[in-house]
């Protein structure tokens, strides 16, 4: 501002004030937000604090019960325990596995027995085993008493026929140096 503004006095343009479309608020008020009263929140956090209490009491509760169980069924193992001991005090001595004698036909035989083997089987026997072996372990070749021969055909099929490209065009440079040397024995 200058010495001459200070005495003037400042007038100011009358402007209209701006007015929107109707529904439409341009200056809209801020709602105010919502107080709660300490008698609600404190009602609130009681609320709160109890089921938290309750969940404490009941896994407490769960724990108490569980240790209870856990000493209980140490006292009813017992009877078990004598009870298993009478059964297995009925069983007579030995071992069921080392009875000799011929299985029942429904019955397998497990392979680890040793069954009468023909020595004469071309690919031999396997001594740790003592069965067949089913695949000749000089060539690694199926042994012919176990597999069927099978039949190798062979067929012959001819190459298949490959499309013939056409010559490509010769280019403008090409065809030049082509011309040329046809003129020019000595180029070559």
């Amino acid at each position: 501002m200058t010495h001459e503004d200070k005495g003037t006095p400042k007038i100011e343009p009358v402007v209209d004030p701006i007015s929107g479309p109707s529904g439409l608020v341009l200056h809209p008020k801020v709602e105010e937000p919502r107080r709660v009263s300490r008698r609600v929140a404190a009602l609130i956090g009681s609320v709160v604090l109890l089921l938290f209490l309750a969940f404490a009491y009941g896994g407490y509760k769960r724990s108490i019960d569980a240790q209870a169980a856990a000493q209980g069924t140490l006292k009813a193992v017992a009877p078990a325990t004598a009870a298993s001991n009478e059964f297995t005090q009925a069983i007579p001595p030995g071992n069921a596995a080392i009875t000799h004698g011929q299985p029942p036909a429904h019955q397998l035989i497990p392979p680890t027995e040793k069954a009468p083997v023909d020595l004469s089987v071309a690919c031999g026997v396997d001594p740790k085993t003592n069965q067949r072996h089913r695949f000749d372990p000089m060539t690694g070749r199926p042994c012919e008493s176990q597999v069927a021969p099978v039949e190798r055909v062979a067929t012959r099929r001819t190459a298949p026929a490959q499309p013939r490209q056409q010559p490509r065009e010769l280019s403008v440079e090409e065809r030049h140096l082509q011309d040329k040397a046809a003129r020019d024995p000595n180029l070559r």
